[in-house]
């Protein structure tokens, strides 16, 4: 996908809020179809598995990741390619997402401190994900 970071802003704002989908669309977009149970998202396929995400109910919707957290369900979607990550998280319930993009092929190595400083997120599966921190 290619835009910038005010335009993806922008749709996760009107996704939040409702506007521009219908709220049919938004259920069926963010309905989990597929319960995530390996031990990684890559390489893919993995084929270790785990029970390690079951008590966030990590899972796939259509495009979208989903978890459940103290604050209710939250939703994310990450992006990669050679030079540049993106990773952005919803916790609809408290009318907050965040959005992070770099162009950096090391973007995730910074993602889960600034999820964890700049809104308290503490419940992204970044293990599963695979993001870890720089050291």
């Amino acid at each position: 996908m290619d835009t910038t970071i005010a335009d993806f802003a922008r749709f996760m704002e009107a996704v939040i809020q409702g506007r521009g989908v219908t709220k049919q669309a938004k259920e069926t977009m963010l309905k989990p179809y597929i319960q995530i149970v390996s031990k990684t998202q890559f390489p893919t396929p993995s084929l270790e598995t785990t029970d390690e995400n079951r008590a966030i109910r990590l899972s796939y919707g259509l495009g979208w990741g989903l978890f459940h957290t103290p604050y209710g369900k939250a939703y994310f979607k990450e992006g990669h390619d050679d030079g540049w990550e993106n990773h952005v998280v919803a916790f609809p319930n408290k009318k907050i997402a965040l959005v992070l993009m770099a162009n950096s092929s090391n973007g995730d190595s910074i993602f889960k401190e600034l999820l964890e400083t700049l809104i308290g997120d503490k419940f992204t599966p970044w293990r599963w994900e695979g993001y870890l921190p720089y050291k």
